[in-house]
């Protein structure tokens, strides 16, 4: 059963690069095998690959909170969704 239970807890100001760089969980890498990269993570973003409840996210977007949906890769056969 699906809730509204944000994925995370709300912290100060940040911006969307800063949350996923954080997050202890990200896809892993297309372009090697094992973790992403910063570079790579600042890619998806530029790119509009990752989306946070429902709304493309940009490197310099401020969070909000509560988070509730994260989606990388929604246009793609690999599209991989946390929540």
């Amino acid at each position: 059963m699906l809730t509204n239970t944000p994925l995370v807890e709300a912290q100060e100001a940040e911006t969307t690069l800063e949350f996923l760089l954080r997050l202890p969980w990200l896809p892993h890498s297309r372009e090697r095998s094992g973790p992403p990269s910063n570079s790579e993570v600042r890619r998806w973003l530029e790119r509009g690959s990752v989306q946070i409840n429902g709304k493309a996210a940009r490197k310099d977007d401020v969070v909000e909170y509560p988070i509730t949906s994260l989606v990388f890769f929604g246009k793609s056969k690999s599209r991989t969704t946390f929540y």
